[in-house]
């Protein structure tokens, strides 16, 4: 095994053994985070992703495992740690957080942190095992169906100056600056390396700052990577202050999402094996799941499907039984075998 800055080797070679064990290491209900080379060099040019510290793992000619640190002056954090089975087993994830802890220390790092759920049964005794104590839990939620959510969603103030007399709570976006002094007085002292002041302002031109305004002055801040859909920063005074500026953050996602399980929206789905386009719906669609089917078929019409699926049956059906390549039939519905 050999061991090199990530800085000496091509960025997009550490994302597989990354992106590999993030999907096994997420505590039920969560989804893995997926990282992407172009993610990857905008915070390492934002001055946040230390690519000198980072180690990748080299094995059999390949890369086999990654480590990537964040760093912002004396402090540092451990963003993520990927290793492929065989370089694991042979102790390739000890070693790479050994260098890193190496390195950190010689660069004058005074404090490394990391993240690590409880059922992450990788990188807990890995951590454990290069020195790392817990020294705090983090709670991390998921949006579970049903509750009064349209209730918490504040209206927004487009521009312009918040009335507190109109007795009106409302979000507005604002300049990261401001949300991030409000943020820094409600915070704690020591908040988690994602959510420090320093690195948020880093990331500045990928961020969404908002506030929420009530009678009694503001009462709570986000800020929020707008390309990733990643809430990184969120407090104020109460919870229900905070659960209405989530509630408002996460509906365009949840707009998206409606649409996309959406059964009326898609109308119905294709019935293949026909000398044309049928769409089959639900014997209780609704008039607009059936107005949907009919801009389908058209849609599936216009794309040329029924032609398309003949011609991929011919070219394939040397795979099927008996082999050989045969002729597009004349008229495919009369067809027997």
């Amino acid at each position: 095994m050999e061991l090199r800055p990530v800085a000496e080797v091509e960025l997009k070679e550490v994302l597989g053994p990354i992106n590999r064990a993030a999907s096994g290491r997420t505590a039920p209900g969560m989804l893995p985070l997926v990282h992407s080379a172009a993610q990857l060099r905008e915070r390492a040019a934002l001055g946040v992703l230390d690519l000198k510290l980072s180690r990748a793992l080299l094995l059999g000619g390949g890369i086999a495992g990654a480590c990537l640190v964040e760093r912002v002056g004396e402090q540092a954090h451990l963003d993520v740690l990927g290793v492929d089975p065989l370089a694991q087993q042979r102790g390739g994830g000890r070693a790479l957080c050994e260098e890193v802890v190496a390195a950190a220390t010689a660069a004058g790092v005074r404090q490394l942190t990391a993240f690590c759920s409880d059922f992450d049964a990788q990188l807990l005794p890995i951590l454990q095992a290069v020195g790392f104590t817990r020294v705090r839990e983090v709670a991390r939620y998921t949006l579970a169906p049903g509750g009064p959510t349209q209730a918490l969603v504040p209206s927004e103030l487009a521009a312009g100056v918040y009335e507190p007399k109109s007795g009106q709570t409302l979000a507005q976006a604002v300049p990261l600056a401001e949300a991030l002094a409000f943020l820094a007085a409600v915070q704690p002292p020591e908040p988690p390396f994602g959510q420090q002041t320093e690195v948020l302002r880093r990331l500045s031109p990928k961020l969404t700052a908002v506030v929420l305004h009530t009678p009694a002055g503001t009462a709570a801040a986000a800020v929020a990577d707008r390309e990733r859909r990643q809430l990184l920063a969120l407090s104020g005074h109460g919870e229900h202050a905070t659960a209405q500026l989530g509630a408002l953050l996460m509906r365009p996602v949840l707009r998206e999402l409606k649409q996309v399980v959406d059964v009326d929206g898609r109308g119905g789905a294709p019935l293949l094996g026909v000398d044309g386009v049928a769409i089959i719906c639900h014997g209780r669609s609704s008039a607009r799941a059936i107005s949907r089917a009919i801009a389908v078929a058209e849609e599936h019409v216009a794309a040329g499907l029924a032609p398309a699926l003949q011609q991929a049956i011919v070219a394939h059906r040397s795979l099927g039984p008996g082999g050989g390549a045969a002729s597009p039939p004349a008229n495919p519905s009369a067809e027997s075998e």
